[in-house]
């Protein structure tokens, strides 16, 4: 046995003492970090759950919402909408496969990718295949747009073809096909996880995805916007430039021209904006997770990255799910055929009560006893009347009945009611903005305060602040 004097034996003691302390530290500091994992792991599951279901709500709502309009016989006549009619369908598949896969795996923990190597393959395929194709497909159609716009003929005459679109919505996703098919061969489930064989191929396939599913989209729609924006205030100035010396002509053709401008504007710009803030950041975490696979990382550190991965993966599918809405915000003609559909599948739901506030605060509208339709043409509808409530005049509540002369209503899905046919009582089309709604009282309804024009706001026409339309048991 071995012989210490006392200091060397309080030094011995103390250095164990002190290795103790350090390896509990150790201990306890490795505990935190795996509980806070833990809780970062929980973060994920809670706000991609919620997250990813929100979108693929809102996305399938605007997809329908497209394929409604676009596919409308209507719109089928102009080549841009068989390109997004195209653009939504393949969208549609994009949300209901690829994003609702993820959503039953990580949000219900029903294992489909990592454990069925059909589902693996299928999957792999359409998260890249859906993506290049629905955004080739908006593509073309801002470029049939932009050529629309162009001064010089040869290549003007290359826009609107609609037997070129139609061919194009089918060579694009078998273009697609072809190039990114090899992911139906080579994707096989590796340790319970769907993945690509290592190698030169892994990494090929990365920054294929890289280039053509984030930046690619980019890049190209921030030239087409540029572009497009360019041309169509090169076609405002030529056709205002002519007529500057008619003030009196050209300040609402100016107007006309300008709002036209303004709301393909906004629509571009938000389009471009929204794809910069989610194809960017996908390209850079992909980008990223590429260079630092083989990197050492703490558990804390790929616990953070995990959050910020499923929220840039997340934000990929917005620019999908947006369009319906962009559309909806910026463009006053896909705002109608949304309004036009809802009243064809409301239409048929019996008598109706329309309550008309002008600008002017005056209160009047119309009983309707037959249902509107939406085909044009008049209606005769018995017990229909008018009605005032509050005029300029200070006339009291009046009603005036139908002289049932067989045009009590007049159906057009493109403006407001329209009542007589006179008319009457006529409500435009974006009657809250301009002055074209008018009154023409005594042809078809009684004219019995003798006011005709000026009934129920002291003057023919007249601008809407308020429309609500009351259907009646």
């Amino acid at each position: 046995m071995e012989r210490y004097d006392w200091n060397t034996f309080s030094l011995i003691i103390e250095s164990r003492l002190s290795d103790e302390e350090e390896l509990t530290a150790e201990f306890e500091e490795h505990g935190n970090e795996q509980r806070n994992c833990k809780k970062l792991h929980v973060i994920v599951l809670i706000s991609k759950d919620k997250r990813s279901l929100f979108l693929w709500t809102t996305g399938n709502i605007g997809c329908i919402g497209n394929m409604i309009v676009y596919g409308s016989r209507k719109s089928r006549k102009q080549a841009y909408s068989i390109y997004l009619f195209a653009s939504a369908i393949a969208d549609f598949h994009y949300f209901n496969f690829v994003l609702l896969t993820r959503i039953i795996q990580d949000g219900f923990g029903i294992l489909l990718i990592n454990r069925y190597t059909v589902v693996c393959k299928l999957r792999q395929f359409s998260t890249l295949w859906g993506n290049v194709v629905g955004f080739s497909l908006f593509s073309f159609a801002t470029i049939d747009r932009l050529l629309s716009a162009q001064r010089q003929n040869k290549y003007r005459q290359w826009s609107n073809r609609i037997d070129l679109a139609y061919k194009m919505i089918v060579f694009i996703p078998l273009f697609w096909f072809l190039l990114i098919g090899h992911r139906l061969i080579l994707y096989r489930i590796i340790d319970n996880i769907c993945s690509p064989p290592s190698g030169f191929y892994s990494y090929y396939d990365n920054y294929f995805q890289v280039i053509f599913s984030s930046l690619f989209p980019a890049i190209s729609m921030s030239i087409l916007t540029y572009l497009l924006i360019k041309s169509v205030r090169l076609v405002v100035q030529r056709r205002i430039a002519p007529m500057t010396s008619l003030s009196s002509i050209t300040t609402p053709h100016r107007s006309m021209i300008n709002q036209l401008d303004t709301r393909l504007t906004i629509m571009l710009i938000s389009e471009s904006f929204i794809a910069v803030i989610t194809y960017v950041p996908y390209a850079i975490q992909l980008s990223y997770a590429n260079i630092t696979q083989n990197w050492y990382k703490s558990p804390l550190r790929i616990a953070w990255e995990n959050i910020l991965t499923e929220l840039i993966h997340l934000f990929s599918y917005i620019f999908f799910a947006t369009s319906f809405y962009v559309s909806l915000f910026s463009n006053v003609g896909f705002r109608r055929k949304i309004l036009n559909f809802i009243t064809v599948m409301t239409e048929g739901n019996g008598p109706t009560m329309t309550l008309i506030q002008s600008t002017t605060n005056c209160l009047f509208g119309g009983y309707a006893s037959k249902s509107w339709q939406s085909s044009s043409g008049f209606v005769d509808a018995s017990e229909s009347f008018l009605y005032l409530l509050t005029n300029a005049n200070g006339n009291q509540p009046t009603k005036f009945p139908y002289n049932n002369d067989g045009k009590a209503l007049y159906n057009m899905n493109s403006y407001g009611p329209i009542f007589g046919g006179g008319a009457d009582l006529y409500i435009s089309s974006q009657s809250n903005k301009y002055l074209c709604s008018y009154c023409n009282l005594g042809v078809s309804y009684s004219n019995s305060l003798d006011l005709g024009i000026n009934t129920f706001t002291g003057s023919q026409f007249f601008q809407t602040s308020e429309i609500e339309i009351f259907k009646l048991s």
